[in-house]
């Protein structure tokens, strides 16, 4: 068994930034949702001040995802909007700072 709890507060300083940084918007890319990730996730989301953040999910793992972080807000009382990051109006502008 995975040492979850050692793990998540070994890396506290990491949702501690969250916090700090009224984070706005998430990107979920490369997770399962299964069972072994609940804790992590939960962990970051309940790090979010922001009551309606905006989620993106790639769409590998939309259909698990959604249904997983929806029952996730839900409980944590968090009105987030969802989008799947192969939606055409999607796009996200990088911009390199010394640009």
């Amino acid at each position: 068994m995975k040492p979850v709890l050692d793990i998540i507060s070994k890396h506290e300083y990491f949702y501690k930034n969250i916090m700090a940084s009224n984070l706005k918007s998430l990107f979920f890319y490369g997770f399962s949702f299964s069972e072994v990730d609940s804790p992590y996730i939960e962990k970051i989301l309940k790090s979010i001040t922001t009551s309606k953040p905006i989620i993106y999910i790639n769409k590998m793992s939309f259909e698990a995802g959604i249904y997983y972080l929806k029952h996730v807000c839900a409980k944590l009382g968090l009105n987030a909007v969802f989008y799947k990051i192969s939606d055409p109006q999607f796009t996200i502008q990088v911009q390199h700072p010394d640009d």
